[in-house]
């Protein structure tokens, strides 16, 4: 598995380094504003993503058998059109109500939260296929048509919706071009794993998705969050310093989160308890990357970020630097995340998720209102996430130790 997840983790940041390389233009195009209606669009389509998917894609690589991953799979892309076509009606009906700002957002939103809901549920299918060089292509040629096509689409219409349209049509091209058309979901894993894993009831979706919904939330909430207590100029100035920095690390730490499935699924369908270990290991080194990335992004992107995002973007760079630390612990928790849901401990996690979010908007709001300043309010989000993260990580240890004890048959409640 190992050069297989090093060509995952390589497309994935292939896949970043060139959209990012997109950015630059972008913020010569389009006026801020505009840039930043796109960016709290796309922060709300990130939020939704869960309920888009149903967060199916962590159940698909464990399924016992391809009639069951036929169903989910099914399930999760009628989703995906579902929550577009909602969030479509929505926009419509706002505007026809005189909220014209609103019913824009959300009509931005739509196509890009069936988007990723899809794009999410056809990336488990080739985690599930043990096709990861095809997910890795599939990672940097979608980075690569959506940074192609948002400058070319944005040169000849300056406004959100080229670019949203450049976006769905870059992704959506590298789905087709990479999908597998034959052998069904043939390739299983064992299925010796605990039963019920896979299962997927009514209650357990519900608190997968709401799991899901409060981590992207939480990621996207200091965009959106700008947007209401500043303007959408400060919007755009956080939303850009997010996408130059942040998004690229936390896409990153998705990729990774890949290769952490795609590792996980053979030890739980084998039933054995080597959980633990396992992910243990896999902690120690993403920390070690993390430390590595912190500094790197907060002095490289402080110093870049203002050069490469053009006039009038000079407060990226500290927003960038203020951030480097939640920007780096992404790389960590972000991966182990989906292992809690993977072995049913999803409702602790849910439990966790919600109080990183309540922390951060505490927090950012407070500092607002304290100090009136965008730059406390952002490195006020910054402390509360990196407290949660390291208590996200702590559960993380303690369950997969329990989970492995449970498999053994012994009483291990200890952390």
């Amino acid at each position: 598995m190992r050069k297989p997840a090093l060509w995952l983790v390589a497309g994935q940041v292939i896949g970043q380094v060139l959209m990012l390389s997109a950015l630059p233009f972008l913020t010569r195009l389009l006026a801020p504003g505009v840039l930043g209606n796109y960016l709290v669009a796309n922060a709300f389509a990130l939020m939704l993503q869960p309920v888009a998917s149903l967060r199916v894609e962590f159940l698909i690589p464990i399924a016992g058998s391809p009639s069951a991953v036929d169903a989910l799979v099914r399930r999760g892309r009628l989703a995906s059109l579902g929550t577009g076509v909602v969030v479509a009606l929505a926009g419509w009906i706002c505007t026809w109500a005189g909220a014209d700002a609103v019913g824009h957002i959300a009509l931005l939103t739509a196509p890009l939260s069936s988007l990723y809901g899809l794009f999410a549920i056809e990336n488990a299918v080739l985690i599930r296929r043990r096709a990861l060089g095809r997910l890795a292509a599939r990672n940097a040629l979608g980075g690569a048509l959506t940074a192609v096509l948002q400058v070319a689409f944005a040169f000849v219409s300056a406004t959100a919706l080229a670019v949203v349209a450049a976006a769905v049509l870059g992704r959506g091209a590298a789905v087709l071009v990479t999908g597998m058309r034959s052998g069904g979901h043939d390739r299983a894993p064992g299925t010796s794993a605990p039963e019920g894993l896979a299962q997927y009831g009514g209650r357990r979706a519900f608190e997968v998705i709401s799991v899901g919904l409060l981590s992207t939330a939480t990621l996207q909430v200091l965009t959106v969050m700008m947007a209401f207590l500043f303007g959408p100029v400060s919007a755009g100035h956080v939303g850009a310093s997010v996408r130059l920095a942040g998004a690229p690390m936390g896409l990153l730490g998705q990729g990774l989160s890949q290769v952490v499935q795609a590792g996980v699924s053979p030890i739980l369908a084998s039933g054995e308890p080597r959980l633990k270990l396992a992910v243990r290991r896999l902690a120690l080194r993403l920390s070690f990357g993390a430390l590595v990335a912190a500094p790197v992004v907060g002095v490289g992107g402080g110093l870049l970020a203002p050069r490469l995002l053009g006039p009038g973007w000079e407060q990226s760079g500290a927003i960038i630097a203020l951030l480097a630390a939640p920007f780096a612990g992404q790389l960590v928790v972000a991966p182990l995340n989906p292992v809690l849901v993977m072995i049913g401990r999803e409702r602790i996690l849910l439990v966790v998720q919600g109080a990183r979010l309540v922390m951060s908007v505490i927090a950012t709001a407070a500092a607002a209102a304290l100090t009136g300043s965008v730059l406390y309010a952002v490195a006020s989000f910054g402390v509360a996430t990196m407290i949660a993260y390291v208590l996200t990580i702590w559960i993380i240890l303690r369950e997969t130790k329990r989970y492995d004890a449970a498999i053994e048959g012994t009483d291990d409640s200890s952390p």
